[in-house]
């Protein structure tokens, strides 16, 4: 409101001083509007982490429908202590089969080795034999 009492003051240092006010709530406007557009930012990226954070957590603690295993376990299982086995998704970066021990141990096995490839042999006739046979 400086520039409604300066009408005591010269008309040329009242445009000056007019000018002077219309900038400084241009300028005032200015930083109201970026420090709004800061806080949308801020928010934004506060819900995009929570976001990631939800997603994250349900994902670790969640059932998945894929297992996959990190590494094979090289040395050779008796066959004797393996009860089942699964193989592993073709979605997964490694081809494994899962064994499944008589004491409950899951080991992931390399499908291609002759030992792995006889006990699945073994446990896939066991349970087509066990499997009735339709009359």
């Amino acid at each position: 409101m400086a520039g409604l009492s300066s009408s005591v003051i010269p008309a040329g240092r009242s445009r000056y001083r007019l000018n002077i006010n219309i900038q400084t709530t241009n300028s005032s406007l200015q930083s109201a509007s970026s420090l709004s557009s800061i806080v949308a930012k801020m928010k934004t990226l506060i819900a995009l982490t929570a976001v990631v954070l939800i997603v994250a957590v349900n994902a670790q603690y969640s059932p998945t429908t894929t297992e996959c295993c990190p590494k094979h376990y090289l040395s050779p299982i008796p066959g004797k202590k393996v009860v089942s086995y699964i193989t592993t998704s073709s979605r997964c970066n490694l081809k494994a089969h899962v064994f499944t021990t008589v004491a409950g141990k899951v080991w992931c096995v390399d499908p291609d080795l002759d030992w792995v490839q006889k006990i699945v042999t073994k446990l896939d006739e066991k349970n087509t034999a066990a499997t009735p046979t339709k009359l």
